[in-house]
Formats: C-alpha cells, structure tokens, sequence
C-alpha cells in the first residue's frame, strides 16, 4: 500500500461494482452510500474523481487522502461527503495520497469518532483511539457510518461533543 498501483486497482474494481449495480436496478435506484477505510478510502476517493460514477454519499475514515483536492471534485450527490479522523491516527493527517479530506480546505463534514452518548438512544457508545477503531461494535464511529450509510445524516453525531472524551474513549478500548 506504499504506492498508488493498487488503489487504482482498487478504484476499477469499485466503478465496475458501481456501474454494475446501477445497471442492474435500472429506474428503480437504491440509495448508494459507500464507507470506506485507510487505504480504500483512497480508491473510494480516486473512483469517485476520475470515473463515470456517483454515489449518493461518501463517508471515509483514516484516510490517507487521494490526488481529488475537494468535495467539489468528487461525484457525490449534493457533497454528501463526510470525513472521521480518531484522535491518535496519524493516517489522516499524513496526506500520504496527496489531499487532506479531514482539513477544513477539504469541503467535507466531519463526524465524530469519539466515546459517547447516542442522542437518540441515550446508550453509551466507545470511541475510536487508532486506526484500527472505526468499525468497532457499540462505538460512535460505527454509529454514524450506519446513519450516513441508510441517508439518516441528520442524525449523525459531530465532532463537536468530543472535546474532552478522549480519555473515556481510551478507558473503554482497555
């Protein structure tokens, strides 16, 4: 994964998927969300750029970026393009990939990774520490890749209330 070879490859294997699934539901299109991680994130990101696909929301995580600048380079209805970044994940802010989607420049909404209250069930949720976190059982990262998977990111949980929540997050991955 040292080199954009593979996440090319990455991103034929998705168009291919995105377009074989457009095809196949003809006018009955479903919502498509894709949720993608690290290095896919970049593939998910490359696809989305350069090909003839859309998607009605993108959500990444730890993502080491892609060569697409912003939101508005991305074919995305409406920019639904949302970014989770853990606190202690340097991925994110590596731009090893060329951008930086978690930075403000980006255009992406950012929602949050860290340990919580879920607004609508009042159950506490773990947070997101490393990497390797987002996409842990009972944790708001996981939480609010489902609402912007099924087009609920009304009810997604931002960045915001983490302030602080770090240490509740890192107690709960103990």
């Amino acid at each position: 994964v040292a080199s954009m070879e593979l996440a090319r490859e990455g991103r034929d294997a998705l168009t291919a998927s995105l377009q074989g699934l457009r095809a196949e539901r003809g006018d009955a299109q479903p919502y498509l969300a894709v949720l993608a991680h690290s290095y896919g994130s970049t593939a998910a990101l490359l696809s989305l750029a350069e090909d003839d696909v859309s998607v009605d929301a993108l959500a990444v995580v730890g993502s080491p970026g892609s060569p697409a600048r912003s939101v508005s380079e991305l074919h995305v209805t409406g920019g639904n393009v949302w970014v989770g970044a853990a606190e202690w994940d340097p991925i994110p802010a590596s731009g090893v990939f060329g951008s930086q989607p978690s930075s403000r420049a980006y255009g992406a909404r950012l929602f949050s990774v860290a340990a919580g209250t879920d607004s609508v069930t009042g159950a506490e949720l773990g947070g997101a520490v490393t990497h390797n976190d987002y996409f842990a059982p009972g944790s708001m990262s996981l939480r609010n890749l489902a609402l912007i998977g099924i087009g609920a990111g009304d009810l997604v949980t931002g960045p915001e209330h983490s302030r602080g929540d770090f240490a509740r997050a890192f107690t709960r991955v103990l």
